[in-house]
């Protein structure tokens, strides 16, 4: 009677030779590198992002006055956030690039945990200034860039 050898069996191949291995990284770095890609499209062009324009519709039903956003363009953001508050309208501020927001959160939230009688707090965020105003009634929205930011 012949004895079977289990040791003739093949060697079973290490993960990093097989080919369906290979595959799923490939596909996992390739997903990684288009998502990084696509977050570095500039998404805030003005013909793609209507909050980068200026609002031609006329606000209704509005029991404040009617803002001019030229008028607070290139003013620090959290300074300008504040005087619109005190003047009873109500205001949201976001960054326009999303990098920022990434970074520091969102400016309504930055603005409203900062004390601009502080030299500390308001050191922190003078580089944060309004790019656009869009006004809706009582409702403004501050669209918040970096004071260097030539957009």
């Amino acid at each position: 009677m012949a004895k079977t050898n289990n040791n003739d069996a093949k060697p079973k191949k290490s993960i990093l030779k097989r080919w369906w291995f290979w595959l799923i990284i490939i596909i996992i770095f390739g997903s990684g590198i288009g998502a990084i890609g696509n977050s570095n499209q500039d998404v805030n062009k003005p013909e793609d992002n209507p909050t980068n324009a200026v609002s031609s519709v006329p606000p209704q039903d509005s029991s404040l006055p009617i803002l001019d956003p030229k008028k607070y363009e290139r003013k620090e953001g959290l300074l300008v956030y504040n005087e619109l508050k005190k003047k009873g309208y109500t205001v949201d501020a976001e960054f326009k690039k999303e990098i920022l927001t990434k970074m520091n959160g969102p400016a309504s939230d930055l603005f409203e945990k900062t004390d601009e009688n502080k030299k500390s707090d308001r050191e922190s965020v003078d580089n944060f200034v309004v790019g656009n105003l869009i006004q809706d009634a009582d409702f403004i929205k501050l669209i918040i860039v970096m004071a260097n930011a030539k957009d």
